[in-house]
């Protein structure tokens, strides 16, 4: 199916799974965008992540892909709600990145009338090549060029401003020191030195969690209690992107790292077991900071100091 071939008035985006694979599609979405301008291009997707693509003017709606109603579609001859049928009947084209190995989700689709339906990566190869790449895919097979593999979030000035007004400071550094998984994670010994560290050069700090980093929140909102620190917990997406866009933002291999680059936030990402082939942000403003041997507690210290006074150096803050 090549582009020559499609004239799509309203396109349907798939995509389940987390904020960084979410972001990691983008580059997919921007170019469809481009190449179909006057298109209607919905995500049926995680509400809360995908209104990131709205907000950029990426996508026009999006569908909750949890709602129940959408079981019956991964069932063979399933008993669909006339309501999603009518939902997809609405697409000319529709681009699935759900995991579908018999392919009953789709059969269910093209049953509907939509007979253009491309199948996406549900899950990244490991040996393949970076992962914005492989979930282009199903875009380049329309005959659509992607050039441009970083993905990229506008935040306005408002939004930046709300940000600043919520956290009642405008921090220089935002730290993220969660992720999805603990082997991904610097220790937390090693935070608790960095963030003593930046006090003590007076620097506005703001350290930032969700659900999967409670226990980390927890010793550190004990153990720092100076005006300098501030915390940003459980914040919407939207108000975090906000939030990270104008600060010097460290974390690991993680949605928020890719939220972060995808902001223009100059980006610290460490990385040690996952490989930055693969998942490290493609922007130029985002650095990898890679541990010896993949294991982060190699990461030594002194290393993510000197790599965020040259940052600071950068917009003429010396410490």
């Amino acid at each position: 199916m090549r582009l020559s071939c499609i004239n799509s008035q309203r396109i349907l985006i798939a995509r389940g799974g987390t904020l960084g694979d979410f972001i990691l599609t983008l580059p997919a979405i921007h170019a469809l965008r481009d190449a179909f301008p006057d298109a209607e291009i919905n995500a049926l997707a995680n509400k809360a992540i995908a209104s990131l693509a709205l907000e950029a003017i990426e996508i026009d709606g999006i569908g909750s892909l949890d709602d129940s109603g959408l079981a019956p579609f991964f069932i063979r001859s399933g008993d669909l709600s006339e309501r999603w049928r009518e939902y997809f009947r609405q697409h000319d084209l529709v681009i699935s990145y759900l995991y579908d190995p018999e392919k009953v989700f789709e059969t269910n689709v093209r049953n509907l009338g939509v007979d253009r339906v491309v199948s996406g990566p549900s899950k990244i190869a490991a040996a393949g090549p970076h992962a914005a790449v492989q979930l282009a895919q199903p875009v380049r097979q329309l005959g659509i060029a992607i050039f441009d593999l970083a993905p990229r979030l506008h935040i306005d000035d408002r939004a930046r401003q709300n940000a600043r007004q919520k956290l009642g400071a405008s921090p220089v550094i935002a730290l993220h020191p969660g992720s999805g998984s603990p082997r991904k994670n610097w220790p937390i010994k090693n935070w608790i030195a960095l963030i003593a560290y930046l006090i003590e050069r007076n620097l506005p700090v703001t350290i930032i969690g969700g659900e999967a980093d409670r226990g980390q929140m927890a010793e550190l909102q004990t153990r720092f209690k100076s005006e300098s620190v501030s915390f940003a917990i459980d914040w919407p997406l939207r108000g975090l992107a906000a939030l990270v866009a104008s600060s010097i933002f460290v974390g690991h291999d993680s949605g928020v790292s890719h939220l972060a680059a995808a902001t223009g936030a100059a980006s610290l990402v460490l990385f040690g077991p996952t490989d930055p082939q693969i998942w490290a942000p493609q922007n130029e403003n985002a650095r990898v900071l890679l541990a010896p041997n993949r294991e982060l507690e190699q990461l030594r210290f002194p290393i993510v100091c000197d790599a965020i006074n040259q940052e600071l150096m950068r917009i003429g803050i010396r410490t």
